[in-house]
């Protein structure tokens, strides 16, 4: 890495692998793997420490395997972990990799205009986190057995609360499309303000307890996902719900629309959500406290369910 140039291209060869070490890529780079089964980034035994560290535009990274024990993260994307709502990072794409035995497998802040795509992720606790990101791809990936979160978006302490008003990026316009996700505690998380995200095609299989969770997001759409219980089921599993917290908006904004629900559908197939009554109280620059007062049970509809799964 360090005698390349920005725009080079890094071919790894799988003839020296495992690879025992934990890379910085600070420059804009293709690095490809010979093969993503035999050309493996183990990274270093420091829990604090991610395997693959992104800090610059215009990185593209393909067919590796990257697996660690204790790594808090297989791939970290961020220009600055320390303020990312000033510090965008631009047009990352992860392809054709495996992530295994990770904290996260892809952990992104302030994230735009980047694809992650044909990845396979296995047992770690979150597969792909995208925090205070835009205009992002996730496709065609794989991923299983996560103890948390299969696919993760989210703009955490992005509130506007009744007692003090913060600016942050909002995650917005991505798009989780024809992804596998199986076999996780969530299948997908949509969360803290995050709008306009489009979630269509996907295969949520047998998550554990939801397979997708709306939380204070506006202008979802919902649209011709899979949604496939386990056998025997999990005990007190959902196929789908969502919160709302003070504003209605979180509520009316999303469309639920020709999504299959492994039943033979009704006219409408209900979506069981709650509704927040609470003070919203931050604390300093990015603590908050919620004070809930009053939580009401509020039910939204998919009033055009398909009748059998999509391909």
């Amino acid at each position: 890495m360090t005698a390349a140039s920005n725009g080079d291209t890094i071919y790894v060869y799988e003839y020296s692998s495992p690879y025992h070490e934990n890379i910085t890529i600070d420059k804009s780079l293709h690095i490809k793997g010979e093969n993503p089964t035999t050309t493996i980034i183990n990274g270093t035994t420091n829990e604090k420490n991610e395997i693959v560290n992104i800090s610059s535009h215009t990185v593209h990274l393909s067919d590796f395997t990257i697996q660690s024990h204790t790594a808090w993260a297989g791939i970290f994307i961020s220009k600055s972990y320390g303020s990312p709502w000033n510090t965008k990072i631009t047009n990352i794409t992860i392809t054709n990799t495996i992530l295994k035995h990770l904290g996260y497998g892809i952990f992104a802040i302030s994230a735009h205009y980047s694809e992650f795509a044909n990845n396979k992720i296995n047992n770690c606790n979150t597969g792909i986190y995208l925090g205070y990101s835009t205009n992002n791809q996730i496709h065609h990936n794989t991923i299983q057995n996560s103890s948390y979160y299969g696919i993760e978006t989210n703009s955490p302490c992005a509130t506007t609360g009744i007692l003090n008003r913060l600016t942050y990026i909002i995650s917005s316009n991505n798009t989780i499309i024809a992804n596998t996700l199986i076999a996780n505690r969530f299948g997908i998380e949509v969360g803290s303000n995050c709008k306009k995200t489009t979630i269509t095609d996907n295969h949520l299989i047998a998550n554990k307890q939801i397979g997708l969770r709306l939380h204070t997001a506006t202008y979802t759409t919902i649209q011709r996902n899979n949604f496939h219980t386990a056998t025997p089921a999990y005990l007190n599993y959902q196929h789908a719900t969502f919160t709302a917290v003070n504003r209605p908006a979180y509520i009316i904004t999303n469309t639920w629309n020709n999504n299959y629900w492994e039943k033979i559908p009704e006219m409408k197939v209900p979506i069981h959500g709650t509704y927040h009554i609470a003070i919203l109280i931050h604390i300093g620059f990015r603590l908050g406290l919620e004070i809930n007062l009053l939580d009401r049970p509020i039910t939204v509809y998919d009033r055009n369910p398909a009748e059998n799964p999509f391909p």
